[in-house]
C-alpha cells in the first residue's frame, strides 16, 4: 500500500494511504452534498456549499444545500416577482428590478 503524507490529518475520502488510524475520521454519508458547515467527517474535494444556504432561490445552484428548498412549478412562466420558490437563473433578469445587475443576496442572483 501506498503511504499517504498527510497521515491521520488526511480528509481525502478517497485516499488509499495505508497510515491512517483505525478510528480516524469516516467519510460523511451525504458525500459532496452535505450542506452542513459543521460537520467534521471527511468529504469529497469538490465539497462546495452555497454560501445563500436554503436562501438560495436559483433551481440550477450546484452548490450544497440544506434540504427542503422548493421548485416553483411555473419556472420560468411564474409571474410573481416576490415568489420565494426557486426559479431558473434567467429567470431574475425580468423579475429582479435591477435585472442582471442584481447584485442583492437576498434576490437569489
Amino acid at each position: 500500500r501506498r503511504v499517504c503524507p498527510q497521515g491521520s490529518e488526511c480528509k481525502n475520502v478517497d485516499c488509499d494511504g495505508g497510515n491512517h488510524p483505525p478510528r480516524g475520521p469516516q467519510p460523511c454519508p451525504s458525500g459532496d452534498k452535505c450542506w452542513r458547515p459543521e460537520c467534521t467527517l471527511i468529504h469529497p474535494d469538490g465539497r462546495v456549499l452555497c454560501g445563500l444556504g436554503a436562501d438560495c432561490r436559483i433551481r440550477e445552484c450546484a452548490r450544497a444545500h440544506p434540504p427542503g428548498r422548493v421548485f416553483c412549478r411555473d419556472a420560468m412562466k411564474c409571474p410573481m416577482a416576490d415568489c420565494g420558490r426557486c426559479h431558473p437563473a434567467a429567470w431574475f433578469d425580468t423579475h429582479c428590478p435591477d435585472g442582471a445587475e442584481c447584485d442583492t443576496a437576498e434576490c437569489g442572483k
